[in-house]
């Protein structure tokens, strides 16, 4: 059996396709703190969010696949806040081996603002854009309270576009080898 240059050029893009591609895995997070040093909102109220398509292993700067939510508070929205969404968010957030282990993040929105940091134990602001009203987690006689995060159960990991070309290689060359065994046939 003898093979051309081309099945064999195409055979060996095929494998290292195959070899280097990978599923690509963004990881997501969810945060809460306790808002203790806020200005026209409740006292103790604990506020929560999220934070999608972080990137393990990674300094994840600038971006347009980071989106952050603002999505609750223990006793109620106050006057003027809703749920809210940043995309295309800009900051740092450093994941290593599946943990947030930095966070320096600030973003206005159309009627809110966030501004997380994690810099000594935490610091978590949402407030109104005209600052009548802020969730804050910061005391300044007694520290700074932390902010939590926590790795949001991973969804099923979805092919990159390395992977994708490796099948649409492998299936081109299926085809090709079914056409020309056809052929074969044929002329016998």
């Amino acid at each position: 059996m003898r093979y051309s240059l081309k099945s064999t050029c195409a055979l060996l893009v095929l494998v290292g396709t195959v070899c280097i591609s990978r599923p690509c895995q963004a990881i997501d997070f969810t945060y809460s703190f306790v808002n203790n040093a806020g200005f026209n909102t409740v006292n103790n109220a604990i506020v929560s969010g999220r934070i999608f398509g972080l990137l393990d292993n990674s300094q994840n700067f600038s971006t347009t696949h980071i989106k952050v939510t603002f999505d609750s508070v223990s006793t109620g929205f106050g006057a003027g806040f809703s749920a809210a969404t940043w995309l295309d968010v800009t900051g740092q957030f450093t994941v290593n081996n599946g943990v947030l282990s930095f966070v320096a993040f600030n973003q206005v929105g159309a009627t809110e603002t966030i501004d997380l940091h994690d810099n000594t134990g935490g610091r978590g602001l949402i407030n109104l854009n005209n600052f009548s009203a802020f969730y804050r987690n910061f005391n300044g006689t007694t520290g700074t309270p932390d902010i939590t995060f926590s790795r949001i159960a991973d969804a099923p990991a979805v092919p990159d576009s390395t992977y994708t070309l490796g099948l649409l290689v492998t299936g081109i060359i299926g085809l090709e080898c079914f056409r020309r065994r056809n052929r074969a046939r044929v002329s016998v």
